[in-house]
């Protein structure tokens, strides 16, 4: 929400059976961004001022997991890496892919993907292997602008690039992403 909690319908939605469950109050700016962890047990968000957050998905009982960490750029998206579960990874608005342990509370690593293309749009990670992928663009001019971006795949133990995939027709790799 714009006021910065995240929220739930406060009644019952009439054919859906929806019921607020909980409500994380915390950011000061709007969420752009949250996931659930693998295993349920955690919620990370992000605000537009940079704040990412970690919460226990049960706000009645609270873990050593939850957290604020501020960065100095916007979070634009946020990923868990879903085999050790304990790694949340943001794409931001510097170019820069973050990989912070919710257990050690520390970044355990910060590449940069791109310093021509700004915006991690996409943070995807592999469900077998330590490999996540990223989508890094040009920012969006005006409503529908077009981005210009690349696609690459990153080890996430040694936090080195594996490959640069084509996203063209050609073998361009600075092709038009959304």
């Amino acid at each position: 929400s714009a006021s910065g909690e995240l929220v739930g319908p406060e009644r019952e939605t009439p054919g859906l059976g929806l019921d607020l469950v909980s409500s994380f109050q915390g950011h000061e700016a709007p969420i752009v961004c949250c996931r659930y962890s693998p295993d349920g047990d955690s919620i990370a968000s992000s605000s537009s001022n940079g704040t990412v957050r970690v919460w226990s998905a049960d706000d009645a009982t609270p873990s050593n997991r939850n957290v604020t960490i501020r960065t100095a750029c916007k979070v634009l998206c946020l990923e868990w890496e879903p085999r050790r579960q304990k790694l949340v990874l943001f794409g931001t608005s510097l170019g820069t892919v973050k990989g912070w342990n919710v257990d050690s509370k520390r970044f355990v690593f910060d590449v940069e993907v791109s310093k021509s293309l700004t915006d991690v749009v996409c943070v995807k990670c592999s469900p077998r292997d330590p490999v996540f992928a990223v989508v890094a663009s040009t920012p969006a001019k005006g409503a529908e602008g077009a981005r210009r971006g690349s696609l690459s795949l990153w080890n996430s133990r040694s936090s080195s690039k594996i490959a640069d995939l084509s996203v063209g027709r050609s073998a361009d790799l600075d092709s038009a992403v959304t």
